[in-house]
C-alpha cells in the first residue's frame, strides 16, 4: 500500500500534536507537584525521609515494648539441641504427639530461658512501641527482633498443649497478637508485613495448641476477641505515607537506569537523562505515583467490604494513567505494580483471623456440648458470634465442616483456613 506525501505529513504533524499535548499535561502535572506538597504539609504530615524520620518520635524507655523486647531477644540462650523444634523444621504436624527428645529439648529450652520469657510478657504491657529505625534508609530491627521473639512464644504455646497446661498456652498466644501490635506505629511497608506474618503465626500456632489440648472458656473468650482486636487494626495509610516519602526521595536523586524508551538510553544516557530531568517528565512522573499511593491509601480506610469494588475502580485508574504516559513514567508504573496488591494482602489476612474468631467460637461451644462439635456455623450466633463472619474478599462467610473419622473440623474462606484435628 503507498501512501501519498501529504498523508505522511499529517501522520507526523498528528503525532507532534500528540507529543506536544501530552509534554503540556506533564508540565502541568509537574507544576501541580508544589500545591500537593504544600497540602501535605499542612497537614502536618511528612514529604521527604528526614521529615518522616522527625515524624518517628522516640518513646521514654519505660514505655517502650519494643526497647525491652529487644533486650528480651538479646538475653535469650540458644541450646542448640538437635530435638529442639523450630519454626523451619521439627514440628509434627498438628494433632501429632511429639516426640519424647524433642519435648525434653523444648522444656530445657523454655527453663533456662525463664527470666527472657517474663521479660517479654512485661514488654507486652507497655503501653507505646518504637523500634529503633533509620527510616531514610529504610532500615528497622523490628523484622529480626520478632522473627526471634515469635519462634520463642510458639515454641512455649505448643510444648505447653503439649505437657497439658493449656493456661499457659493460651498465655503464650495472646502474647504472639501482642507482639504483632507493636509493629502498628511503624511507616513502613516491611513492618506492615511482619504484623501480618506474626498474626499468621498466632493464627498457625492456636490450630496446633488446639488440636492437642482443650483452652478454658475464659481463654478462649479472650483469644477471640484479641483476634477481633487484630483484624480492627489498620495502620494502612501510616504505610502508604512512608511509601509517599521514598517517591518524593527519587526528586533528589539522579536518574541513570530509570528511563530507557526504545533503547536510546544505552546510546545516550546523559541525553535521556537530561530530556526525563528538564523536561518535566520527572516530576510529572512523581506526581502520578503519589495519586496511585494516595488513592491507595484513601481506599485502605474504607470498610473491608467495601475495599474489592475500590480497589478494581483503583487499578482500572492506574492502567489507564499507564497506558496514556506512552511509557514515560517508569517510576509510577513501578509503583502501580509494587504497591497494588498490598490491599489484597490485607484482605486475605482479614479473612485468616475472621477465620481464627470463628475457631475459637467453636472450641466455646464445645466445651458446653461436652466435646460434641456444632453441625453449621449458624448454630454460634448469637451466643458465641454476632453472626458468621465474611470474607471480605469474596463477599461470602466463611465456611465450616466436620469430618467422622475424628472430632476434628475446618474453617475455612476462599484461601484461607483454620484446621482442628484433636
Amino acid at each position: 500500500m503507498k501512501f501519498s506525501r501529504s498523508k505522511v505529513w499529517w501522520s507526523v504533524a498528528a503525532l507532534l500534536l500528540v507529543l506536544l499535548a501530552r509534554l503540556i499535561g506533564w508540565n502541568w502535572r509537574s507544576g501541580s507537584l508544589e500545591q500537593r506538597l504544600a497540602r501535605y504539609r499542612a497537614a502536618g504530615e511528612p514529604t521527604s525521609l528526614a521529615e518522616l524520620q522527625a515524624w518517628y518520635d522516640s518513646v521514654p524507655d519505660s514505655e517502650n515494648a519494643a526497647r525491652a523486647l529487644l533486650q528480651a531477644a538479646a538475653a535469650w540462650h540458644r541450646i542448640y539441641d538437635t530435638n529442639l523444634p523450630t519454626s523451619l523444621y521439627g514440628y509434627p504436624k498438628c494433632g501429632e504427639a511429639w516426640p519424647a527428645a524433642a519435648l525434653a529439648a523444648a522444656g530445657s529450652e523454655l527453663a533456662s530461658n525463664a527470666a527472657p520469657l517474663a521479660q517479654i510478657y512485661s514488654a507486652l504491657q507497655r503501653p507505646r512501641s518504637r523500634y529503633p529505625a533509620n527510616l531514610e534508609t529504610g532500615h528497622s530491627v523490628s523484622l529480626m527482633v520478632t522473627d526471634q521473639v515469635c519462634e520463642d512464644l510458639g515454641l512455649e504455646a505448643r510444648w505447653a498443649a503439649e505437657v497439658a497446661n493449656p493456661e499457659r498456652a493460651a498465655t503464650a498466644l495472646l502474647a504472639l497478637l501482642g507482639v504483632a501490635r507493636t509493629q502498628e506505629e511503624e511507616p513502613l511497608l516491611d513492618s506492615y508485613l511482619t504484623r501480618l506474618a506474626v498474626n499468621l503465626t498466632a493464627q498457625k500456632t492456636a490450630a496446633c495448641v488446639l488440636s492437642r489440648t482443650a483452652l478454658p472458656e475464659a481463654r478462649l473468650r479472650q483469644l477471640q476477641q484479641a483476634f477481633v482486636v487484630a483484624e480492627a487494626t489498620n495502620h494502612l495509610r501510616l504505610v502508604f505515607t512512608g511509601l509517599r516519602c521514598q517517591v518524593l526521595a527519587e526528586l533528589n536523586r539522579p536518574s541513570p537506569g530509570i528511563f530507557d524508551l526504545f533503547n536510546l538510553r544505552r546510546r545516550s544516557p546523559q541525553f535521556m537523562d537530561r530530556l526525563y530531568e528538564r523536561s518535566g517528565i520527572k516530576r510529572a512522573d512523581i506526581a502520578q505515583a503519589l495519586d496511585q499511593l494516595d488513592e491507595l491509601a484513601e481506599v485502605s480506610t474504607r470498610s473491608r467490604s467495601e475495599m474489592p469494588a475500590q480497589q478494581r475502580r483503583v487499578e482500572a485508574q492506574v492502567r489507564g494513567q499507564t497506558r496514556w504516559s506512552l511509557g514515560f513514567h517508569p517510576l509510577s508504573s513501578r509503583t502501580a505494580r509494587l504497591y497494588e496488591p498490598v490491599l489484597l494482602w490485607e484482605l486475605h489476612a482479614v479473612a485468616q483471623l475472621r477465620c481464627a474468631q470463628t475457631a475459637m467460637a467453636v472450641e466455646r461451644w464445645r466445651l458446653v456440648h461436652g466435646g460434641a462439635l456444632p453441625g453449621s456455623l449458624g448454630e454460634l450466633v448469637p451466643a458465641y458470634l454476632a453472626a458468621v463472619p465474611e470474607d471480605p474478599s469474596t463477599g461470602k462467610t466463611v465456611d465450616y465442616r466436620t469430618w467422622s473419622s475424628a472430632p476434628g473440623y475446618v474453617v475455612y474462606g476462599s484461601d484461607e483456613n483454620f484446621t482442628v484435628a484433636r
